[in-house]
Formats: structure tokens, C-alpha cells, sequence
């Protein structure tokens, strides 16, 4: 019986994070609005707030005087499915609703503090570069495969620069993660019994027959890993700054318990789908960004950028269990990096008014064939809008609006661990909102 159960286990927690469309992967770059008003082109060569910390930490030797950031965003996301077909281990038709609106409204918050010096700089930032959710109707056909998916990591982010000549500065600092995951889904018992005994005759004298016998499976884990950034930012000229920042790979190992409600009588007398707590390992991918910023005259400014992410590190998450009998577990991902490219325009249209507007190509690292219920994800564009309003002399604010559009239809054709398989269309769009208020002193 060794075989499904693995499968089960291994899926139930590694294919579960991200959402529909709005990030690469499970990635979040909703650190700044002033960044996204431009869909956060050339945000690595930027020096015009405390958001640097994220973007580039070396551009704190560039800012001048104490501020304070904060950005609330709001992503918005409508996924439906459309189902061409669904059917159990044994070919049976799926019961079940198509899942409904499974992603949720989401408020990523972030916010820094900058303290510039003569040479020497620092600053904080508190922020969450990863994360979403996604959420399926409990009665719908994909329950098998994934029901609730919520992950969240808090990255605490001190950060340190030195402006080593007038035109050059470079800067480092910690990433101090916190991340925590929780899964559900039901768990088709009789459908793990037919794969392991392909007896339909014996399953049935015990009543485990697929979608005869269901019950369910919580996994929820943390912990706290730390990891390292570093940038570097040039003044070409005058009118030209590149800048060069990359975020190292945080190795997390998380503790915590996997809850099975139903178990067979069966599986029970083989210590099997048994209450018990486990441990986990999973990598976040390195983050490299390559940025230009070019003022072309007193009122326009171009930016540009290409954000590189290794998303190759992920090579699995594996799960241990502390229930001996239950076999240790690994879900291998075959994950590519993948490249984001963005450019974007700046006018100043008045003294005390900014506007903004980009647009960005966002790879996705997971190509058609590794597509799943939980990772529905594909390439996606974004058409950003936004605007700077300087309130008073310490005070100003920035709103953005993102629309991202993914290829459309996103086809699905998977098979879940316990043999039960769907096929259809996901129709997805995105939009986020952004504020930020920023105020020196």
C-alpha cells in the first residue's frame, strides 16, 4: 500500500502555492504603488523612497533625510473553470460543482524605514515577497486534488549601505522569514485502496470504493529561515542610473501536523492516515534584478528592467512524518527559471504631481505539462497606471492600477494521486489596487 498513499501525501502539501495569475510562480512584488503605477520598471534603480530596501538596498546611501513607507495593495482575482470532463480511479463521472470562484480578495501589505547618513545608511523593512491563496468549493470535482491552499511568508528585512564615491553605492541586507502553510483536501479512501490492491472485489467487502469513502486531510507547517540580499547602484552620468540587486534562496523547515478525519478502519489498524505531527524542507528561488532608469529631460524619465528568478531551486518539498508507519514523502518540481521584463515612462506634469505608466512581461515557470489544480499558473501581461501627489513638503502619496491578462484558455488535463483526473479551461484576469503614503522627517 506503500505507492498511493505516497502520492497522496507528497501532493497534499507541495502543489499548493500560488494562485491563478496574479504572481510568477508564488511570487509578490506588490512592495511599492510608485513602482507599480510604472508595472515596476527600473525599480532597481530607483533611490525615491524607503522601498528601496526590497528593490535595491543600495539606494539608501541615496536618499536624503528619515521617511517612512507604507503600501497596502489589493489583488483581485476571477478564475472560473469550465469542465470538459472529470472521472474518478475507476472512469466514473465526478461529482461535484466546477469549484466556483476560487481565488480570494487579497491586502498585501508592506512597509520600511529609511535613516540616510553621510556615507553610511540603514533601514527596515517588513514585507511579505511570497504568499496567496486559493480556495475550491468543499463539493467540487477538484476536492481530491486540492480544496484550501494558504501560505504566507513575512520577511523582516534590516538592511545596510555605503556610498562609496559620488556616482557608485553599494548596500546589503538579512532576509528574517517567517512562513506558514496550510492545506486541505478530501482524501478518496476507497480509491486508495483499489490503487493498491486492484481488487474491486476486496475494496467493496470493505466498503472502500471511490467516492464511497471519503474523508479529508489538513497539513499546516512553519518556521523561520533567514537569507541575505545585496545591491549596487551606479550614476552612469547625469541623467542615467543602472542598478544591480539579488535576493539569495531561503531554505525553510517547517514544523507542524498533519490532521486526517474518516480513516478506514483498515488503514487504521496499520498505523496508516493517523493524526501525528511532520516536518518539512522547501527552498524560495533566487531573485536577480538588472535596471535602468535614463531622465530624458526635466519632465520625462524611461525605465526598463529584467528580473531573473531561480526557480530551479525548488527541487522538492519533502515531508516527514513523525507516524512511523507513515512513509516519508517527496514532491519533485520541475520548475524552470524564467525571466520578467518591464518598461516604463514617468512625466512630471506639475510640481506637486507625478504620473506614471508601464508595461511587463511575467514568464511563468511552470509549463503546460506540470500545470495542476493548485498551480494553475501561466504568462502573463501587465498594464500598469499610476500617480504621485506631493501633499505637503514632508507628505506624499501614490496610487497605482495594475490589469494583468494571462493566455487564454488556461488548459488543464490532470491526473491527481489517487487516479481521479480533470480536463477543461480556467478563464482568469487580475487587478490590483495600490496605495502608499510616504512622510519624511
Amino acid at each position: 500500500m506503500k505507492s498511493p498513499i505516497f502520492k497522496l501525501t507528497a501532493f497534499g502539501l507541495s502543489l499548493s502555492l500560488t494562485t491563478v495569475l496574479c504572481a510568477g510562480g508564488f511570487q509578490l512584488t506588490e512592495m511599492s504603488a510608485k513602482k507599480l503605477g510604472q508595472a515596476n520598471a527600473g525599480a532597481a534603480a530607483y533611490a525615491d523612497d524607503a522601498t528601496t530596501i526590497f528593490f535595491n538596498p543600495a539606494g539608501l546611501a541615496k536618499l536624503e533625510g528619515k521617511q517612512v513607507t507604507t503600501t497596502v495593495s489589493a489583488v483581485n482575482i476571477e478564475a472560473d473553470f469550465d469542465k470538459t470532463s472529470a472521472t474518478d480511479a475507476i472512469g466514473n463521472p465526478l461529482t461535484g460543482g466546477e469549484g466556483g470562484d476560487i481565488a480570494e480578495l487579497g491586502i498585501i501589505p508592506a512597509t520600511f524605514f529609511a535613516s540616510p547618513g553621510d556615507s553610511v545608511s540603514w533601514g527596515i523593512g517588513i514585507h511579505a515577497p511570497f504568499g496567496l491563496t486559493t480556495n475550491y468549493d468543499d463539493d467540487s470535482i477538484f476536492r481530491y486534488q486540492a480544496d484550501e491552499s494558504a501560505v504566507t511568508i513575512i520577511d523582516i528585512n534590516p538592511a545596510i549601505a555605503w556610498e562609496m564615491s559620488e556616482n557608485f553605492a553599494v548596500g546589503f541586507g538579512l532576509d528574517i522569514q517567517y512562513m506558514h502553510v496550510e492545506l486541505s483536501s478530501a482524501v478518496d479512501y476507497g480509491a486508495v485502496c483499489l490503487g493498491a490492491t486492484m481488487d474491486p472485489a476486496l475494496c467493496g467487502s470493505f466498503g472502500l470504493l471511490p467516492q464511497q469513502a471519503d474523508g479529508s486531510n489538513t497539513v499546516e507547517g512553519d518556521g523561520l529561515a533567514f537569507g541575505w540580499n545585496l545591491g549596487f547602484m551606479w550614476d552612469a552620468n547625469d541623467d542615467l542610473t543602472i542598478g544591480l540587486s539579488h535576493r539569495s534562496s531561503v531554505e525553510h523547515e517547517l514544523e507542524g501536523e498533519a490532521v486526517f478525519t474518516n480513516t478506514p478502519a483498515l488503514f487504521a489498524s496499520m498505523g496508516l492516515f493517523q493524526n501525528g505531527d511532520i516536518e518539512a524542507e522547501f527552498n524560495t528561488p533566487e531573485l536577480t534584478m538588472l535596471a535602468a532608469k535614463w531622465d530624458l529631460n526635466d519632465k520625462w524619465t524611461l525605465a526598463a528592467d529584467i528580473s531573473h528568478t531561480k526557480w530551479s531551486n525548488l527541487e522538492e518539498l519533502r515531508i516527514v512524518f513523525d507516524n512511523p508507519a507513515q512513509p516519508d514523502s517527496a514532491e519533485a518540481f520541475e520548475w524552470q527559471d524564467v525571466q520578467r521584463t518591464s518598461v516604463g515612462l514617468e512625466y512630471k506634469y506639475a510640481d506637486d504631481l507625478t504620473l506614471r505608466t508601464g508595461y511587463s512581461f511575467d514568464e511563468s515557470p511552470i509549463n503546460e505539462e506540470e500545470r495542476s489544480v493548485r498551480l494553475p499558473s501561466t504568462d502573463r501581461q501587465w498594464f500598469a497606471v499610476g500617480a504621485t501627489y506631493q501633499w505637503s513638503e514632508k507628505t506624499s502619496i501614490d496610487l497605482a492600477y495594475v490589469r494583468l491578462f494571462a493566455d487564454d484558455p488556461i488548459e488543464l488535463d490532470r491526473t491527481g494521486p489517487t487516479g481521479d483526473r480533470i480536463v477543461g479551461n480556467y478563464e482568469a484576469e487580475a487587478e490590483i489596487v495600490s496605495f502608499q503614503l510616504n512622510h519624511s522627517f
